[in-house]
């Protein structure tokens, strides 16, 4: 089941009604065959949200206003996404991420350095089902997927192999969530 941004907004807004969502819309390429661009567009995108977030910061600050609670979550390079924003926060600016089906390689040094960022735990939900990042991460230059097995010791690795069955089921079913 494909699960589109509109009913993935829907699924944060019920499960989390006291956050304030924000959907990170980025150009991730026109299919399969534009893996490189879709990879380095999500590094950039990574890259831009943090700089949006370090902005708000002081924005808040300068007004001396709190700033809001923060979680990221991302699917995919979503996640890589993630990974590339968290990793240029400062510590405990951001209060949570979820990781799902990660398109970012197990051995990504930032995948340590992201989880000690956050204030609470990082998770990684991983199916070893999910044949996209087992067999065409791989050809698109990665090694091995975070999305597929566990990672980091200081990261929540959460393995939903029994609910999710592939790339796209992560949000569709809801079992886990």
């Amino acid at each position: 089941m494909l699960f589109r941004s509109e009913e993935w907004a829907d699924f944060l807004g019920r499960e989390f009604p006291k956050f304030q969502l924000i959907r990170v819309r980025w150009r991730s390429g026109r299919g399969p065959w534009d893996w490189a661009v879709a990879k380095d567009e999500s590094e950039r995108s990574g890259l831009r949200l943090a700089a949006g977030l370090l902005a708000a910061a002081d924005r808040a600050a300068s007004h001396q206003c709190p700033l809001p609670k923060i979680i990221l979550a991302g699917h995919s390079l979503g996640a890589r996404l993630m990974v590339a924003c968290l990793s240029r926060l400062p510590e405990g600016m951001v209060e949570s991420c979820f990781l799902l089906g990660a398109a970012v390689d197990r051995g990504d040094v930032r995948l340590k350095k992201v989880a000690l960022r956050t204030r609470r735990p990082v998770f990684n939900f991983f199916s070893t089902n999910d044949q996209v990042l087992n067999l065409l991460y791989p050809l698109g230059g990665g090694t091995l997927a975070a999305g597929l097995v566990t990672i980091s010791d200081h990261v929540a690795n959460m393995d939903v192999s029994h609910v999710v069955s592939g790339h796209q089921d992560y949000c569709g079913n809801g079992k886990f969530a």
